[in-house]
């Protein structure tokens, strides 16, 4: 028996989330279904992260157990020779038998873009989220600072997440804004690292900072979430279209 681990990106426009589901197209479905017809074993497929319907991954960790003599190496082609063109994996290789996916990553990164005009190129569309009022990128910046490090997120993940342990370590969170060479507006990124993520963590964070961004909401309104106590004052939820895990780190 061998351990393979799967570096793989997505167009999570074209899947119901990254975890099998039945009757509907997942990016782990479709790798155990590509993985069963180069080796004829069906197998279970672990993910580094989940991902939600619209998100997208540029460099998702995937990794699964197999009998097969196919080398490491060649996993990627032979994969890539059966998936959709949506769905891709960049490498492949042997790890020991002892590596899981999930269990041992020790930072997660995902990226949100934001195009901040009105102008919205079409090769954006689904990749990006729309925002058309002006946004204040140092108060973005301002507001982002109180957190780093940890502290308890309850207030910045989906009232059905099953989670009851809401601590979470925020390791980096930078934004930044360049001028994209489609449209006259500004794409916006925010990338933020930490140990692990709630259920729509990230998209939470996103929607204060644009509420903030935009100055319907205050800087303290940031640090007033993080008070460890439920609110019902939540900002938006915001889009997954602009969502990307872009690393793992183990």
């Amino acid at each position: 028996m061998r351990n393979i681990r799967l570096v793989i990106s997505y167009d999570g426009g074209g899947y119901f989330g990254s975890q099998v589901q039945t009757d509907k197209d997942t990016v782990q479905g479709s790798l155990e279904e590509a993985i069963y017809r180069i080796t004829g074993e069906k197998i279970r497929v672990t993910l580094a992260g989940r991902t939600d319907r619209g998100v997208h991954a540029l460099a998702q960790v995937a990794s699964f157990k197999t009998g097969s003599m196919i080398p490491g190496q060649r996993f990627a082609a032979a994969l890539n020779s059966r998936l959709e063109s949506g769905l891709r994996v960049s490498r492949s290789e042997d790890v020991p038998l002892g590596f899981d996916a999930r269990r041992d990553a020790k930072i997660r990164e995902y990226i949100y873009l934001i195009y901040n005009g009105g102008d919205f190129p079409v090769m954006y569309w689904d990749r990006a989220l729309n925002i058309t009022e002006n946004l204040d990128i140092k108060r973005m910046e301002e507001a982002s600072k109180v957190l780093m490090g940890r502290h308890d997120f309850r207030n910045f993940c989906s009232t059905g997440s099953s989670q009851n342990h809401y601590v979470r370590h925020i390791h980096e969170l930078e934004i930044c804004a360049i001028r994209p060479e489609f449209g006259s507006g500004k794409l916006i990124s925010i990338r933020i690292k930490a140990d692990s993520f709630l259920y729509k963590m990230v998209r939470f964070i996103v929607g204060v900072l644009i509420e903030i961004g935009t100055e319907r909401k205050s800087i303290s309104f940031m640090k007033e979430r993080l008070n460890g106590k439920a609110s019902k004052e939540r900002a938006r939820v915001v889009a997954p279209c602009g969502l990307y895990l872009s690393e793992v780190k183990y």
